[in-house]
């Protein structure tokens, strides 16, 4: 059986990572695209909120806004649950909980954004942790989106590496949906924390124990 916990994997997320947070990490034709994103999150009313889902469960404001910008889009979407970007609306404007995986969060959807990400990363097992380093913020996002390019197909998965030179082809254009011809064209969640460290120097990590 694979293992897939981060002392298992944080060796290959080092060496990615070292891939991509130099110049030419990030391909020429993403880096517009990739600077865009993380001026959207680091917008003073985007960042405030990013701060105070920080405040509430320690996980760091820029790593919210990564997730953020993969579920919803950009400028991030505060009508887009944190979970997995469900909207929080149904058609007539009534709170709703989430429908794709995972499925029925939260459990009250009359609730604010912050709420619903405190609830997201809450299930993740996440609050209170105070040890981050890059390598770990790549196995969680990797893990919050899904292990399926890894383990079906082989490839970094696009969701954190998508706009850098890690990239390769193969995409899932629908669920369960694969084709090995597509090149993801989404930023990736290391792309985007590598154009975050350019633009805010509030974007600050700590090792992890050994």
């Amino acid at each position: 059986m694979t293992d897939l916990t981060f002392n298992a994997l944080r060796s290959e997320y080092e060496d990615l990572w070292g891939k991509v947070n130099v110049a030419g990490g990030i391909r020429s034709a993403h880096i517009h695209e990739t600077m865009r994103e993380a001026s959207a999150i680091v917008a003073p009313a985007a960042k405030a909120r990013f701060l105070e889902v920080q405040q509430r469960t320690s996980v760091p404001w820029f790593v919210t806004g990564i997730v953020s910008t993969r579920e919803g889009g950009s400028p991030p979407n505060f009508h887009c649950w944190l979970h997995n970007g469900d909207s929080m609306f149904d058609h007539n404007g009534n709170p709703r909980r989430t429908h794709d995986v995972p499925a029925n969060r939260p459990p009250n959807p009359a609730c604010s954004w912050e709420d619903g990400a405190v609830d997201a990363y809450t299930i993740e097992g996440l609050l209170g942790k105070l040890d981050w380093s890059p390598a770990f913020v790549a196995w969680l996002l990797e893990k919050f989106n899904g292990w399926g390019y890894r383990l079906y197909h082989h490839i970094p998965s696009p969701y954190l590496w998508g706009g850098t030179i890690v990239q390769k082809p193969g995409k899932y254009t629908a669920d369960r949906v694969y084709d090995s011809s597509v090149m993801d064209t989404q930023i990736g969640g290391m792309a985007l924390l590598a154009g975050l460290m350019q633009i805010d120097p509030d974007v600050k990590f700590s090792t992890p124990a050994a």
